[in-house]
C-alpha cells in the first residue's frame, strides 16, 4: 500500500523521512551513480523544501518495509525541468498549470527481486492517479531514460514524448507526459493485479479539511 505526505507531514515523521532519503541514496547515488547531492547515506535535493510544495508517495511491502517512493511537484512554481532541463523542450513552452505536475525520484527497491520492484512501481503509478484525479491533475511530466518509459508502459501507463532526446550523464533522456485519468488508472490496477484503493493513508487530506 502507498502513503501520501506533504513535506510537513514527513517532517513530523523523521524516521520515515530518513528511510525515504536512504532509499533514494541507494537507488540513485549508489546504484545508478547520478551526480546528485548526497551525504551520509541520504539523498536530498533543492526540491525537498517547503516552498516547492512537494508531495511524497511512499510504498510499503506486506511486512511494512518501505519499498518505493515518488515525488510530485506542481509546475506552477519552481520545478526541476524548469530550472535544469528547459532546453530539452526546444521551442515548446514550459508547463505551468495546476493540471500538470512533475514526477521525480521514482524509486523501487530491488532487494526483494525485479518482479516485486515492478509491482511497487505499478502501485506508485496507481497512487499518483488516485491522488491526482480528484485534484484536477491531468498529466505528470518527467525526465526519463528510454528504459524507464518502457517500464511505465509495461506497467500500464502510456507516454507522450515531449521534445528531443538529450545526453545526460551516461544515458540518453527525454521529457515525457503521462496522462492521469480513470482509464489509465484502471489499466494500471489490472496490469499490476492491484486492488483499489492503493493509497492506504493520505495525510495531505487532513490539511485540506482543516483549511
Amino acid at each position: 500500500m502507498v502513503e501520501v505526505y506533504d513535506l510537513e507531514g514527513l517532517l513530523a515523521r523523521p524516521a520515515l523521512r530518513e528511510e525515504m532519503h536512504e532509499l533514494r541514496y541507494r537507488q540513485f547515488y549508489e546504484k545508478r551513480r547520478w551526480d546528485i547531492p548526497a551525504v551520509k547515506g541520504v539523498e536530498i535535493d533543492q526540491y525537498d523544501r517547503r516552498e516547492i510544495n512537494p508531495v511524497y508517495f511512499l510504498a510499503r511491502d506486506a511486512s511494512g518495509r518501505l519499498c518505493g517512493s515518488c515525488r510530485l511537484i506542481p509546475t506552477t512554481g519552481p520545478y526541476m525541468i524548469r530550472d535544469l532541463f528547459a532546453h530539452m523542450l526546444g521551442d515548446r513552452p514550459l508547463p505551468e498549470s495546476p493540471r500538470i505536475w512533475e514526477a521525480t525520484r521514482i524509486a523501487a527497491d530491488t532487494a526483494s527481486g525485479a518482479r516485486a520492484a515492478m509491482r511497487t512501481t505499478g502501485a506508485l503509478l496507481a497512487a499518483v492517479c488516485e491522488f491526482g484525479m480528484p485534484r484536477g491533475i491531468r498529466f505528470t511530466i518527467g525526465t526519463y531514460e528510454a528504459a524507464v518509459i518502457r517500464l511505465f508502459r509495461v506497467r500500464g501507463v502510456p507516454a507522450t514524448w515531449v521534445g528531443a532526446e538529450h545526453e545526460l550523464a551516461d544515458c540518453r533522456c527525454a521529457l515525457a507526459l503521462h496522462p492521469v485519468n480513470d482509464r489509465v488508472y484502471r489499466r494500471i490496477l489490472d496490469v499490476n493485479r492491484l486492488s483499489a484503493p492503493v493509497i492506504s493513508l493520505d495525510a495531505t487530506l487532513y490539511k485540506e479539511e482543516a483549511a
